[in-house]
């Protein structure tokens, strides 16, 4: 099933907003791309699909869950604020603060130290900001 399979990128797990046509475009000649299944236990599953209807829910997971790339990204993508619960290393991964934003601007303040000043970030907040 696609919730257990990754695309890696010259070792790099590929983003869910990431294209595969633009990140082949901006480089090498040769790139190595991987597919992986990914073993999730029933429970994890159960939660990926718990925290896409509500993001918030993401503040009970345990540290490991709050600290695993996917879950966060399912959780701010429902609700940004969710950012909150997320492990320090993810509040400062661009493209989960990104979504985060995207989806409410107030998340902001859960960011890492400095994501404010990150360009794609600042003008994210100045988009939302003029609408």
């Amino acid at each position: 099933p696609p919730s257990q399979q990754r695309l890696l990128l010259g070792g790099r797990p590929l983003g869910d907003s990431e294209c595969l046509e633009v990140c082949l475009s901006v480089g090498a000649a040769e790139v190595e791309i991987t597919l992986v299944r990914s073993v999730r236990s029933s429970d994890e599953l159960e939660l990926l699909d718990q925290l896409a209807s509500d993001g918030l829910r993401l503040r009970y997971a345990r540290n490991e869950l709050q600290a695993d790339r996917e879950m966060v990204l399912a959780a701010v993508r429902q609700n940004g604020r969710a950012l909150e619960y997320a492990a320090e290393l993810l509040r400062a991964d661009l493209e989960v603060v990104l979504t985060a934003v995207r989806n409410d601007i107030s998340a902001i303040r859960f960011a890492a130290p400095g994501m404010q000043a990150c360009e794609e970030i600042s003008v994210l907040i100045h988009e939302q900001v003029r609408k």
